[in-house]
């Protein structure tokens, strides 16, 4: 059988390849520095955050599904040994350090082990060594934190509140016992060598590299939730063992000379030290220790930290001053809300806290806002302030509409809204205020009452439409999915663009290569695959009967515009259909794939659609808890071929794309508060064009037709 990629369809190739694995239309997945979400908050709020929130709480469960499949992760899995050789021994190398060898003398080559030991390493602050990540603990641990913390989230949003096992569940348990628990896998709880600088002075850890297990504020936090939820697969048994390893880590971290450095460290070290302790402090049950702790830092190191005007001399004089800046506030951030949670008869002590010279939490963000990344050459990090945004709006206000005006001018828009880290800043509005995803809806709305238009956060045209009150079509010369799928949550602002020029580089425009626009197909599909999920949904009568998938496929014909050189108008749509699985069965009955065999010879496999859909419906069930897989196929047709229908183009043409798709219940959830409308075909066609047309890569205003 033909390959796609043989026929130049590879942009559309590649967007149905991750259909098959992005079935959430959520935000690209980063990972917050420090953050803890109040587990109380979670826990009392479940359903109600999931329906407000639902933007916010889809991109929950879909990292915490992205993060379970690169689970599980262990120290002794890195291909490199601590000094000591003993595989349970976490290990790091200082970031900045690199190997100068010109006093060695040697007179052949050094090894890779040679240099680590014998060549003296220097600092080179803000220039990391790319071969830092060979002893991979760190990035694991931060992967494990991440998929703690998702997965327990998760698992409150399935029935019961998490007081019943689910998969997420299951995936916390598996991720504590193969990191902690288990005595093939388990770390040592100690850092001895986290961060080590090498050398021949440098085979031991440093104090920085404390800062490596930062994550365990979010662990605590996943594993409060599951503790005060009452889940089951969260036993007596697990939680004695855990709290017995992070017991022996506290008396080390007291003990060694590396915490006892990292507790008294002025700067960033100091205040995220706080945040991990007193995270520990939690799940050992030490509640007055994590008060002391978190106090302690408010009325300690923190007045020494900011400036009047908000700076924070420590941290700007690094070589990244914007991101240094950021990541503090960020400590403090979870120091305020630990102790919130802790000590809620001092929940606003955090966030009243005064420095020496009399600035805030707020003024320090504010300060931070009011810089520009680019002038240290940081404008591509802007989204680190996501989290702290929220927190500080939801927490001291926005009467003056500072942060909503932010949001506006720096383009973030719905994206914003759907951060995970919106989701929890709403603990309570601890000071005042509203939520601050209804300031960044507030400043879209503005936007299109001082414009007369909306901001597309689909493609690149905006429709209206709207409905009688028996559900049916009104004026249906239009119609804006955009609206009704951000309704149910499930739109999100791409943070990727696809255009032939690209971003500066050594201050020089340039046309981006093949590789760099697949790159961003890629990405973007990731992001946006609400569109399709909605449309699939309705199409195939999905919500009312699930069965359908297995007997149904979706099928979709679009011709490509060879003379466009903007990737976003490389596809138009032409039509869509739903057609039975046994058109397929019969086009491709007796045929197979072929290899070549070293001898020159070729061997044939029988190879069949029906048998991808089985296979990938079976594993999403068992591996992702999925409700089933529904396979998309993808015709591209000439100019001439148009008015075939999509029955004729699948069965005419030899190289189809296809491509099952996962489907989700927390996606069903999400579908079935849209308006039943919604399964006529003339809508989800016109929303499928809506986005296949302008390819769901730009955030265009354009004028809204005016209502009769």
């Amino acid at each position: 059988m033909l390959s796609c990629w043989a026929h130049g369809f590879w942009p559309f190739c590649g967007l149905l390849s991750f259909l098959a694995t992005s079935t959430f239309a959520i935000n690209p997945f980063v990972q917050y520095a420090v953050d803890f979400p109040d587990p109380d908050f979670i826990v009392a709020n479940a359903g109600n955050l999931y329906s407000q929130y639902n933007g916010a709480a889809t991109s929950i469960i879909a990292w915490a599904e992205q993060m379970a499949s690169y689970g599980p992760w262990s120290v002794t899995r890195k291909p490199v040994r601590a000094p000591s050789n003993d595989p349970h021994d976490y290990m790091s190398w200082a970031p900045y350090r690199w190997p100068d060898c010109s006093s060695v003398g040697n007179k052949t080559a050094l090894t890779n082990e040679e240099v680590w030991k014998t060549c003296p390493y220097v600092n080179r602050d803000g220039e990391v060594n790319p071969d830092r990540v060979l002893p991979n603990d760190f990035q694991s641990f931060f992967n494990l934190s991440d998929a703690v913390l998702y997965n327990s989230i998760a698992a409150v949003f399935q029935e019961g509140n998490g007081a019943a096992s689910s998969v997420y569940s299951r995936n916390v348990v598996k991720f504590i016992t193969t990191w902690f628990l288990n005595d093939t896998t388990a770390m040592n709880p100690s850092l001895t060598y986290a961060q080590m600088q090498r050398g021949p002075k440098g085979q031991q850890g440093t104090y920085t590299g404390v800062l490596d297990l930062r994550g365990f504020a979010k662990i605590a936090s996943g594993i409060l939730i599951l503790r005060k939820s009452k889940n089951p697969d969260w036993t007596r048994d697990i939680d004695s063992k855990l709290i017995a390893w992070c017991q022996k880590y506290i008396d080390w971290l007291r003990s060694s000379d590396s915490g006892q450095r990292a507790a008294s460290a002025a700067n960033n070290h100091g205040t995220i030290f706080v945040n991990q302790f007193a995270a520990l402090q939690l799940i050992v049950n030490d509640v007055a220790g994590a008060v002391n702790s978190t106090k302690g830092y408010f009325t300690g190191i923190y007045k020494g930290q900011l400036e009047s005007n908000g700076d924070q001399p420590l941290e700007a004089s690094r070589t990244h001053p914007w991101h240094y800046r950021n990541f503090n506030i960020a400590g403090m951030v979870t120091n305020a809300r630990i102790l919130q949670y802790a000590d809620p008869k001092s929940k606003h002590f955090g966030w009243n806290a005064k420095a020496d010279h009399g600035a805030t939490i707020r003024t320090t963000l504010d300060f931070l806002i009011s810089t520009d990344p680019g002038a240290s050459g940081e404008t591509d990090i802007l989204a680190e302030v996501y989290p702290n945004l929220a927190a500080v709006a939801v927490v001291y206000g926005d009467g003056h509409r500072k942060y909503a005006n932010y949001v506006d001018q720096k383009g973030f828009g719905g994206a914003y809204a759907n951060e995970p880290a919106v989701l929890w800043a709403q603990r309570g509005a601890a000071m005042s205020a509203k939520p601050f995803s209804d300031a960044v809806a507030a400043a879209l709305s503005r936007i299109a009452l001082e414009t007369g238009s909306f901001p597309s956060l689909l493609s690149g045209r905006t429709m209206m439409i709207s409905f009688k009150p028996d559900g049916r079509l009104e004026r249906p010369q239009e119609i804006l999915c955009q609206l009704q799928l951000q309704r149910c949550g499930m739109l999100k602002e791409t943070k990727h663009g696809l255009r032939q020029k690209g971003h500066l580089k050594n201050g020089r425009e340039h046309l981006r290569n093949r590789a760099e626009i697949i790159r961003d197909l890629t990405a973007t599909a990731t992001e946006h695959n609400d569109t399709y999920n909605v449309v699939i949904w309705h199409a195939m009568d999905l919500v009312r009967d699930i069965g359908r998938a297995k007997t149904h496929f979706f099928a979709m014909t679009l011709t490509r515009n060879h003379e466009a050189t903007n990737p976003r108008a490389w596809y138009s749509f032409v039509d869509a259909a739903v057609l039975p699985l046994s058109l397929l069965e019969e086009k491709f009955d007796n045929v197979a794939t072929m290899t070549a065999n070293e001898d020159g010879s070729t061997t044939e496999t029988p190879w069949s659609p029906l048998a991808v859909l089985k296979t990938h419906d079976e594993e999403m069930i068992r591996k992702g808890g999925a409700l089933g897989a529904a396979l998309i196929v993808a015709v591209e047709l000439s100019k001439k071929e148009k008015s075939k229908t999509v029955a004729q183009a699948v069965k005419e043409t030899s190289c189809p794309g296809i491509s099952p798709m996962g489907l989700w219940i927390s996606v069903k959830r999400s579908v079935s508060v849209l308006p039943p409308v919604m399964s006529n075909p003339r809508i989800w066609k016109a929303c499928l064009k809506n986005a296949m047309d302008g390819y769901a890569y730009t955030m265009k205003r354009t004028p809204m037709p005016k209502q009769a």
